[in-house]
Formats: structure tokens, sequence, C-alpha cells
């Protein structure tokens, strides 16, 4: 139930060499990261933010559900995971409901487990679920820290679930959940400006005690991939998507997309030389607040997208995407058309992304803003004496 997460197997984290040279964590900084919707080291995100916190020397244990196959407890370069059984994959609210407060309480469990074990100065959890807030509270008041990782805006994404048709009374408990976790943390982290705004507007966090973190590519040298030439004589993977297929992704606007450049455009014979990417993510409150990690991907690829114009969007991809009109899957069409008869265009909106992936969204500049809001969680010797004097 994520959009900004989206599943990946495990690879190799990219060095933080870029960062780690100027920015130290101080001795003891022992965090617990929290993580229900996807298993570590699968979680793309949390992967890497635990990665970035143990490599300037924290010490990062993780609790998530376990994968068939995984063990219940091992160290992960240099990360310490611990696993409950995951629940199965939930269907309807009830089945959510039984999903998230029996995972809340696996995680509370091997909590107690760590704090006896190893300890903790910090619980980072990341959401969903907001329910999380509730394995915070308790170690809040033996003195341990909360930051809050905010990675969906949860009432909007029910919303979104049942297109704007679901109960108000469950609506109303999500917001009130979420306002408890933002008010409740220590720090916020965001996933971009738009989350960092409603933050600050509906939970009423100051603006100080919120850090943007944005979902970015692992370059780490990597380099933009040839095209497989066998695939492009067979006509195969030629408007690419990448990504889950749920409920808010849009697929099914993709597809509608497709059958209006087929059969209403007759564009079949053309599409078999292109080479362009895909967003089809709708308009609705969730998706025009979230950074989909697929626009990321496509740019660090050197692809040219074609998307519906939501606000993150534009931010994310700017010249390196052709945006039509939300929803609309003819435009969407119609967008694609253009790009199949225009390669140059489409290797110049490549190069614009790519560019960008490298120049200010690759996950290294994310990272360093991660671990300078956890040096501020924990001040040096110098910053503690700077503070006692003012």
């Amino acid at each position: 139930m994520t959009s900004n997460g989206t599943p990946h197997n495990a690879q190799v984290a990219e060095p933080v060499q870029a960062y780690t040279d100027t920015v130290h964590a101080p001795a003891g900084g022992r965090v617990l990261m929290l993580v229900e919707n996807v298993s570590y080291p699968q979680d793309y995100r949390v992967r890497r933010e635990a990665r970035a916190l143990a490599d300037v020397g924290f010490q990062v244990t993780v609790i998530s559900p376990a994968r068939p196959g995984q063990p219940w407890r091992e160290t992960i370069d240099g990360v310490r995971v611990y696993r409950y059984p995951a629940p199965p994959a939930a269907r309807g609210f009830m089945g959510y409901l039984l999903e998230y407060g029996y995972s809340t309480v696996a995680m509370f469990i091997l909590s107690l487990l760590v704090y006896f074990r190893e300890g903790f100065d910090v619980i980072h959890a990341a959401n969903p679920p907001d329910t999380l807030v509730f394995v915070a509270a308790g170690y809040k008041l033996l003195g341990k820290r909360f930051v809050y990782d905010h990675h969906d805006l949860v009432p909007e994404l029910y919303c979104a679930m049942f297109d704007g048709s679901g109960n108000r009374l469950i609506h109303r408990v999500l917001l009130v959940l979420e306002k408890l976790s933002l008010r409740y943390a220590d720090h916020v982290i965001a996933t971009n400006q738009s989350y960092r705004a409603m933050e600050m507007e509906r939970g009423g966090v100051p603006a100080e005690r919120i850090t943007i973190v944005r979902n970015g590519p692992e370059l780490n040298g990597r380099q933009v991939a040839e095209p497989d030439p066998g695939l492009r004589q067979k006509g195969r993977t030629i408007i690419g998507y990448v990504g889950v297929m749920g409920f808010q992704d849009g697929v099914d606007y993709l597809l509608r997309a497709l059958h209006h450049l087929v059969h209403d455009l007759g564009r079949l014979r053309y599409i078999a030389s292109a080479d362009i990417c895909v967003d089809p993510d709708p308009s609705n409150p969730f998706n025009d607040r979230s950074t989909m990690i697929k626009m990321l991907e496509y740019m660090a690829q050197g692809k040219p997208i074609v998307a519906f114009d939501l606000p993150e969007h534009r931010f994310t991809a700017q010249a390196a995407a052709m945006y039509v009109r939300p929803n609309d899957e003819l435009e969407f069409a119609h967008a694609l058309a253009q790009l199949v008869d225009d390669p140059a265009r489409r290797q110049a909106m490549g190069l614009l992304g790519r560019r960008r992936v490298e120049t200010e969204l690759a996950w290294h500049y994310s990272a360093q803003n991660l671990v300078e809001a956890y040096r501020r969680l924990f001040p040096g010797p110098c910053e503690r004496s700077e503070r006692r004097m003012r």
C-alpha cells in the first residue's frame, strides 16, 4: 500500500564517501528503524537510509516482516535485522486493520528484545501504518527520540483506494493517527516539498523539524544501459513501465491510452522503433503530492517520459517529460505518437533527465540531508557547548 517505496531486490548500496568526509555521527548513536510495508532489505528507501546512517557510524537495527525463507535475525552490510512472520496479504479494510494491528504488536515485541539486547536512542518509523507512533510512545517516556519517516499520505491513499467513496469515520481516524505521528515526532522526514507543506499545514510541524529526503536512484558509476538489439528487432520493450501495478498507479489509464494509440491513431507499426517510458499515475489528492520512483529510474537511464501533468511529476522530471492533461487517455496517446515521430527530441529529453539525476536527484544528495538531520538529533561535543552558552 505504497507509492513512494517501490519494492526492489537487494542491491549494493552506493558508496557514501561524498558526505562521510564532512558529516560524522557521534559515538553511541543507535537507531531502531521500523518498516512494515516491505521486508528488509527489499524496501527500496529504508535500505538506503539504513546504509547511509550505518556508513557514517550509527548503530542501525531494522525490524521488518519476513519474506519466505528469510531468517528472523541476521546482519546485512553492518545493519542488524530482526524479522517477524509476515501477515497474509491484506484485502479490504478489515484485512488492512488486521495486518496493521498484528504488525504493530509484533514490532513492539521485537523492539523490547532490541531494547534489552542492544539498546537504541532513536526509533525511526516509516509509514504506513501510522500506528507505529504507539510503538514509539512508550520509549519516548524513557527519553528515546522519535523520527517519523513520512513515506505516504495515508488519508489520501485511503481515498484513492476507494475512489473517494471511503468511510468518513475511517478517514478521520487516519487523519488523527497522522497528526499524532507528526506532532509526537522529534523530527519528520518528508519525501518532497509537497509532503513538507502538508506536514506544516495539517500537522502543525515547525519547518525546522522537517527534513526533505527525496527518493533518488543510486548511480554508483552506473551508465545508461544500451538497448537490447534483439528485443528491438522483435518489436518488444518499446514503451516501458516500471513499478508495481497498484490501484493508484494508473496502469488502467495506460492500457486505455495504448488502445487509443493503436486503434484510434493507427500507430502500431511505428511503435516498434520507439524508446519511451511512461508514468500513467492519474491525478488525485495522493498522486498530486507524491514523487514516483519510476520517474527517477527512467531519468537515470536517460529515457524520455510521457506523464500526466501532476505537480510532483513536473518538479521531478522538468523538461525530461512530456506532460498531458491529467487523466486524459487520448491526449496521452497523442503525446506518445509525437515522441515516436521525433527521435531527436526523445534523445534530448533523455539527456536532460540523466543530467538532472546526476546533479541534483541522485540518492547521495538525499543521504546528505538524512545524515544532517541525525547530526542535529545527536549534536557533537562542540555543538553541545555552543548551545549551553547561548
